[in-house]
């Protein structure tokens, strides 16, 4: 039996350790791992105070009520396209007039949130920033002027209404802006009955009007 187990269990334990030995002799730093005597522990960081938590921002609901109740009155107000002039969408395979254009809105269409985030606004300041003859062209009488603020259904030239179905169907038709509902491509000679079938090739920027002193 070793020398050890001969003796009390506590001299055992106050006996000097190896790694002692070498601390003692200065072989070894005890310094734990991480820790540098020479600098000075930093102070613990101040209590942040927790933000009181705030609720998303609803949508005023009965202000929406109002403005849609009120974009139904202006929507029947919109006489219908006479008989010789209602345009032939049942025999149109393409529709033609639902990708060569970007939709203008009325602003109380944007306002109704009926079009969600399909909706936008463009301020004059925006609109000095883009290029509108290749991104703001739009249904027949769109506003160009770049002092008020316009309205459209978000899309770009050559891409489809965000709102035309797989079946080439206006899926909002109940609800489809003032400028769809007057607008006929009955006389409108941009549009060919080649366009409809899908025999001709649909070229959005082919309808933008010409700036002065181009051909």
């Amino acid at each position: 039996m070793s020398d050890i187990l001969k003796k009390p269990v506590h001299v055992a334990l106050l006996r000097q350790t190896h790694l002692e030995k070498l601390a003692a002799a200065k072989k070894i730093d005890q310094t734990p791992f991480g820790l540098n005597p020479n600098v000075e522990p930093q102070p613990l960081p101040k209590e942040v105070k927790e933000k009181p938590y705030q609720l998303p921002k609803l949508p005023n609901i009965a202000k929406q009520v109002k403005t849609q109740l009120k974009l139904k009155v202006l929507h029947d107000r919109v006489p219908p396209i006479p008989e010789d002039k209602r345009p032939p969408c049942e025999s149109c395979k393409t529709a033609a007039c639902c990708r060569v254009f970007v939709v203008n809105i009325d602003p109380i269409e944007y306002e109704s949130g009926l079009y969600g985030d399909a909706a936008v606004k463009i301020t004059p300041e925006m609109f000095k920033q883009l290029n509108s003859r290749f991104l703001l062209a739009s249904m027949v009488t769109a506003p160009r002027a770049s002092d008020v603020d316009s309205y459209y259904l978000e899309g770009k030239l050559g891409d489809p209404c965000p709102f035309l179905d797989d079946n080439n169907r206006c899926g909002i038709y109940s609800i489809r802006p003032i400028t769809c509902r007057v607008y006929s491509c009955v006389g409108d000679s941009r549009i060919t009955e080649g366009m409809r079938q899908g025999t001709e090739p649909i070229d959005a920027l082919s309808f933008l009007p010409r700036n002065e002193g181009e051909k």
